[in-house]
């Protein structure tokens, strides 16, 4: 995947699903950065001799963000009564979604894979492949891939 393509693809995403602004590129949101991290495994799906593509798709949501898409694709204008639930929710709903339109441009359009339910994570400690993140107004959202096979 090219990060250019990546990133045109989480803007487009991030402006639709979430209303978002977007800004451009930005830098990996660091550790320190970090207020929520949400994790997808994926596995290929297929029967063809080639070793099937699995591993781990990582969300990685700057301070303020994970609220702030709670308030967005909920429709609320008091970010106040988004709780930390409802914010988990809204970004699981943007990890699976922005998983499932850039796996294909990271192994092609042709494969098709299983995505494991989003949930909560620790920040990746593994080397990161494939990572390419986007600055809004909003904050900092960076999606990485770790490839285990």
């Amino acid at each position: 995947m090219q990060y250019s393509e990546g990133v045109a693809a989480i803007g487009g995403i991030a402006e639709g699903l979430c209303y978002l602004t977007p800004v451009g590129p930005a830098s990996l949101v660091t550790l320190s950065q970090a207020e929520m991290t949400i994790m997808i495994s994926y596995e290929e799906m297929g029967t063809g001799s080639e070793p099937r593509k699995r591993g781990t798709a990582y969300l990685i949501l700057s301070h303020g963000l994970p609220t702030t898409l709670g308030a967005n694709m909920l429709g609320c204008s008091d970010q106040s009564r988004v709780t930390l639930e409802l914010a988990i929710d809204a970004s699981n709903e943007l990890a699976n979604v922005l998983t499932g339109n850039l796996l294909p441009l990271v192994y092609g359009k042709e494969r098709e894979f299983q995505l494991s339910t989003p949930r909560m994570s620790p920040y990746p400690s593994s080397q990161m492949l494939d990572a390419c993140s986007l600055t809004t107004e909003e904050g900092v959202l960076s999606w990485a891939n770790v490839e285990n096979g």
